[in-house]
């Protein structure tokens, strides 16, 4: 899977390195014709003022910190974070709301952090918010960051379960009433493959939500759940996780839901989905593919066919179209199955 958060290194037109930022900033440079990509992961300013030749270049310079406008300008991203302490539970839920505040031991680094737990496994409708509408600029591209655990059930499919961010512009009339923008909310499904996080990290995925304000000077952002636990966390930037190990659950192509910290192996232990019971299976269909794969071999070579001595009797019009070596391996084939069956 592709690593959403590598670096680009940044050079000058004399091909002098001037800093490294991550693949979405260097796309909206060369968008704005300020940069070229000269391969995948490298791309050239093309009317930086370090591109002088008397400037004083350093051997180390991230993107951000580098004292030009038009950098700052193309490369600025607008952050919203996730603080457990200032989200509280939609009052508008107060009869299906089910929400937790508590501290956990931190699955990025080391120490505790503190984390937000809304919705369960039956289907209460649960959903938290900022404590206050948050301000923004309009016409402006702003991304939400935050660390997701769990999110999914196991009883089949996305249908059975709710995981969503809400994005909604609220708007005050000239008679001072409060329009919520709740009909034409953005909705982001958070579950299942709808969007690809930045990162995997010990069963916890990074999201980074796009937002476009349009006319908008007031946003309110509410994370939904039901059906399954949705633990949210606290993220930094994400080029912050550039050197962050990405680690996925081997296991995944099998289970019916992700990782949950409310399991203790993030996975119940008494399911078939478990990580032993599935590393067991694992282990069996291994050995018997060996034994079916030796075996076959071993009958493939005890099969003494004189090619020769069939061709001979078979009739000339259609001698050209039979392979005897095909008739030795369809018999293989056939007791491989028979054998393969018999194993499982």
């Amino acid at each position: 899977m592709t690593n959403n958060l590598q670096t680009v290194t940044v050079i000058d037109n004399n091909g002098k390195k001037v800093g490294t930022t991550y693949p979405k900033r260097a796309r909206g440079l060369c968008k704005k014709g300020r940069a070229t990509f000269v391969t995948d992961n490298i791309i050239r300013l093309t009317d930086s003022p370090m591109c002088n030749s008397n400037y004083d270049y350093t051997e180390e310079l991230p993107m951000d910190s580098i004292n030009n406008n038009f950098i700052s300008e193309a490369t600025e991203t607008n952050y919203i974070f996730f603080d457990p302490r200032k989200w509280i539970p939609n009052p508008d839920c107060e009869d299906s709301n089910v929400v937790e505040r508590y501290f956990i031991k931190s699955p990025i680094g080391s120490g505790m952090t503190e984390v937000i737990t809304l919705g369960n496994w039956m289907y209460n409708w649960s959903e938290i918010m900022p404590k206050d509408f948050i301000t923004v600029k309009p016409n402006t591209d702003y991304e939400f960051v935050f660390w997701a655990n769990g999110v999914e059930n196991d009883r089949g499919d996305a249908s059975n379960e709710i995981c969503q961010c809400h994005v909604m512009f609220p708007t005050v009339t000239e008679n001072g009433e409060l329009l919520s923008g709740y009909d034409d909310k953005l909705v982001f499904k958070l579950n299942r493959d709808f969007i690809e996080p930045l990162k995997h990290h010990n069963g916890w995925l990074l999201f980074s939500i796009p937002i476009h304000t349009g006319d908008s000077e007031l946003m309110q952002i509410r994370l939904v759940s039901m059906g399954a636990p949705f633990t949210v966390m606290h993220a930094d930037k994400p080029e912050a996780y550039l050197d962050l190990e990405e680690n996925f659950d081997p296991y995944a192509d099998k289970r019916p839901q992700r990782h949950n910290i409310v399991f203790k192996d993030g996975f119940p232990t008494n399911k078939w989905y478990s990580t032993a019971n599935l590393a067991n299976e694992s282990k069996k269909d291994s050995k018997s593919g060996d034994y079916v794969s030796r075996f076959r071999q071993e009958i493939l070579n005890s099969i003494d066919i004189d090619v020769d001595d069939i061709a001979d009797n078979i009739a000339e019009s259609i001698a050209g179209e039979i392979d005897a070596g095909e008739i030795a391996e369809s018999i293989a084939a056939s007791i491989e199955a028979s054998i393969a069956k018999y194993l499982k």
